[in-house]
């Protein structure tokens, strides 16, 4: 498996894991295509693209904040990270989420977290997603003002190290505290 830009070559790939994606917002890039400052990246393995993520620098990002307040956040926001099922629990999507924090201008990171539809709530398969984040210095700073309502995650571009545990774990290890304030 490798992790590359999406280029135009890898169009017609890409469409074909468009139609097998889970994700909503995946389905708005198949009709519409990317923002315009949108970046691709593809995890491809024999030939075929298994996994896709993207980020859009220069964004100002708006959710509510912990204390139901509306935000607006300058970052680089770090879109959907897709893997097709069959390929799962591989690496690939950790893959994926690396090569798009290196890729990464300058700036804070924002991300939202995948829903159920209450304040906070984490869907099942957004949960690796969020372990993965919060595991490497992204904290939860709101929810999404979306319907899903799923934590947004902020970092600095330079995040600070990580408090050692008591129990010898990272402190993820426990799970982020979603509770709102």
């Amino acid at each position: 498996m490798r992790i590359t830009s999406l280029t135009p070559d890898l169009w017609p790939e890409f469409r074909a894991f468009l139609a097998r994606t889970e994700l909503p917002s995946l389905a708005v890039v198949e009709q519409e295509g990317p923002a315009d400052s949108q970046r691709f990246f593809c995890a491809v393995a024999e030939g075929r693209v298994i996994g896709c993520t993207s980020l859009v620098p220069g964004c100002d990002r708006v959710f509510l904040d912990r204390g139901g307040a509306r935000t607006e956040m300058p970052c680089t926001y770090l879109c959907s990270t897709e893997v097709l099922p069959e390929y799962r629990g591989q690496g690939a999507g950790s893959a994926l989420y690396a090569h798009r924090i290196a890729a990464c201008p300058e700036s804070d990171l924002a991300l939202e977290i995948r829903g159920t539809g209450t304040p906070y709530s984490v869907h099942r398969q957004a949960r690796k997603g969020l372990m993965w984040h919060t595991s490497r210095g992204f904290r939860v700073v709101g929810r999404s003002r979306d319907p899903d309502g799923g934590p947004v995650l902020w970092r600095p571009r330079r995040p600070p190290l990580p408090e050692p545990s008591r129990r010898g774990r990272p402190p993820s290890a426990h799970g982020p505290d979603l509770r709102a304030p």
